[in-house]
């Protein structure tokens, strides 16, 4: 298990999300760097969190629930990536030094 992981939460690719992430792969280190896209997950809903699957949340359900629920939704079908420290960013984040 990791100590720390990097969980960037993007609702679509453009070149700023790119040049986004991209930064953060440069100052990320050792530290797992997992780019999340609400498409991603298996075609299966977690009933304690919504009825429907994320891949049919609107843009508003997936920002006005927040990230946490990308999270959540990662968390429950990744259970090989854990870590004992989540860092999320979104995909308006630029780094220009090294995250530790």
């Amino acid at each position: 298990m990791n100590d720390i992981a990097i969980l960037f939460i993007y609702t679509h690719k453009c070149p700023l999300t790119n040049t986004n992430y991209e930064s953060i792969m440069k100052h990320s280190g050792d530290i797992p760097v997992y780019a999340i896209h609400q498409n991603d997950f298996s075609n299966y809903f977690y009933p304690e969190l919504d009825y429907r699957h994320i891949s049919q949340w609107g843009g508003r359900d997936i920002w006005y629930w927040g990230s946490d629920n990308i999270f959540l939704y990662w968390y429950l079908s990744n259970p090989d990536k854990r870590a004992k420290q989540y860092l999320i960013l979104e995909y308006d984040t630029y780094v220009t030094q090294d995250i530790k």
